[in-house]
């Protein structure tokens, strides 16, 4: 029955993904991984931005490759990048085959989750943890995009059940399975370098405060030091074995003169060779650009800099009401439950983390936070059923049911998704990947098609070619120069310009809502 229970979750999470497909454009990321992926497949090169790993890549642009799509390379690399979903002169075709790639890390990630809690627990509870999983608004919206953020939450789900294993018993063979797994997790997503140790220094943490006997196996901790080598070994095949000479990494020497790295460049033989040197240079840019900064938006402001406070807020927002207060119920029913502090310990060390950062553009960023509040909060769900007071009983139920509610009537939107916290207009608290990334471009044209409308003033956020799309013909407005007509503004952009007064001169009575993101108004 539980078996069958699995599949169902795992079918059910499967089928709300893909048929979010075709309703939704291609985000402002899709067409630079998509790209990127096809260089690998059609040049057997890897030179398309190096912030992210060619792995997930490579996943989501094999189906596209099969069907005919190629990677060129002549000319402008941008260009190109632009017009890759418009390849196969089916537009909805390379979306859906785009994104089908993305199907794999999902089932990975949620797999690995309910295998965690299985071990840490037992299979009751492990399949609460599926459940909340595989309805989270948040990570089935990233499930459906070709992006890498449901593979990084994949590699955070398979690092975290081999520390578990490691933990029961700390042998070579169970750390190098660990060190395999970090691996993975960073040939999925960059950030996993920091996160994977993080969460898992903070459940061993855990585990030595509340059991003693760990203490007695310290010397074991000694396994974990064939762990970065394997991780190492493990992240350059994620690369090809591909090597450089020193003598192309210059650009990181220029960018880090200060810092260890940047002084081993720079002392090196021009001819040295370099392990994955585009790996190399990924790490080096990403920390460029969190030490740089990245305009993001909160709560009506725009910063270079970031907030402390815009994942915890993001965290709040964007997860289901009725999950964070099962969360903070589990804090007072749950306290003294290991596998529930451990995983809120997890949870807790990748928020923090993430506070420290400059790039504050999307919940996206701490996607893997979801792994371990999975199992929290099915912890909690567990300890309110099993408690003998019947109240405490119903609310579970009732909280239970809520989450249920909330995620299914998202659909299709989950991307967008925002609790009741955030309502009426969640975009006075987040935009960017939060709300709007370009992916209700395809919802606006069917609209403006409706309304036959014959000409559109737009102001709209993503990388959409609204003339290959077949919209009418259409001008850019501007948010401070009042016009007459049609006018459709994403909120991305209308949120840009509000801090100057831009946009007043809209009458909201004459907008309309176009999916969760865009404005569409008939300017007087």
């Amino acid at each position: 029955m539980r078996r069958a229970a699995i599949i169902v979750l795992l079918l059910l999470g499967v089928i709300r993904i893909a048929a979010t497909y075709t309703t939704f454009s291609e985000t402002a990321d899709e067409p630079m991984h998509l790209t990127a992926g096809l260089q690998i497949l059609t040049q057997h090169r890897y030179a398309v931005q190096f912030q992210n790993p060619p792995l997930p890549r490579l996943v989501i642009a094999l189906p596209p490759w099969l069907a005919g799509a190629r990677y060129v390379g002549h000319g402008d690399v941008m260009a190109e990048v632009m017009t890759k979903f418009y390849t196969l002169g089916q537009y909805k075709t390379m979306l859906f085959l785009a994104r089908v790639g993305t199907l794999v890390f999902f089932l990975i990630g949620a797999i690995a989750t309910w295998a965690w809690a299985r071990r840490e627990i037992d299979e009751t509870t492990a399949l609460v943890a599926l459940l909340f999983f595989t309805t989270q608004p948040a990570i089935l919206g990233h499930s459906g995009l070709a992006t890498l953020d449901a593979a990084g939450t994949a590699g955070m789900g398979v690092a975290l059940l081999a520390f578990s294993r490691w933990l029961e018993r700390p042998s070579v063979a169970r750390a190098a399975v660990l060190g395999a797994a970090w691996g993975f997790a960073i040939n999925c997503k960059l950030l996993c370098i920091a996160y994977i140790p993080i969460a898992c220094a903070a459940i061993y943490l855990v585990r030595l405060i509340r059991e003693p006997e760990t203490r007695a196996r310290w010397r074991s901790i000694v396994t974990v030091l064939i762990v970065p080598p394997i991780a190492a070994l493990v992240v350059w095949a994620g690369y090809g074995f591909s090597t450089a000479p020193a003598a192309t990494l210059t650009a990181v020497h220029r960018a880090f003169p200060e810092t260890v790295a940047g002084r081993l460049l720079a002392s090196l033989d021009p001819d040295t060779p370099i392990p994955a040197p585009a790996f190399v240079r990924g790490v080096a840019e990403m920390i460029e650009v969190n030490k740089i900064g990245f305009l993001g938006y909160a709560m009506g402001q725009w910063s270079n800099d970031g907030w402390w406070w815009y994942f915890p807020l993001a965290l709040a927002l964007k997860t289901t009401l009725a999950t964070l207060i099962l969360l903070l119920a589990g804090l007072f029913l749950a306290r003294h439950n290991r596998a529930f502090v451990e995983a809120m310990a997890a949870a807790g060390a990748i928020l923090g983390l993430s506070m420290t950062t400059h790039v504050d553009i999307g919940i996206r960023y701490i996607l893997p936070i979801y792994v371990p509040l999975s199992l929290a909060v099915a912890v909690a769900v567990m300890n309110m059923i099993r408690h003998r007071n019947k109240l405490v009983r119903g609310t579970a139920i009732a909280l239970l049911s809520w989450h249920l509610v909330a995620s299914f009537v998202a659909h299709p939107d989950y991307l967008a998704y925002f609790n009741e916290l955030a309502l009426p207009d969640p975009s006075r608290y987040l935009v960017d990947s939060n709300l709007d990334w370009g992916q209700d471009i395809l919802r606006l044209r069917d609209e403006v098609q409706r309304l036959k409308i014959e000409q559109l003033g737009v102001a709209l956020f993503g990388p959409a070619d609204l003339d290959r799309l077949a919209f009418p013909p259409h001008s850019y407005v501007e948010a401070h120069t009042p016009t007459h007509g049609w006018i459709a503004v994403s909120d991305h952009s209308y949120r840009w310009m509000r801090p100057s007064g831009g946009w007043r001169w809209l009458d909201r009575k004459n907008c309309r809502r176009i999916g969760k993101s865009i404005r569409l108004c008939q300017a007087q």
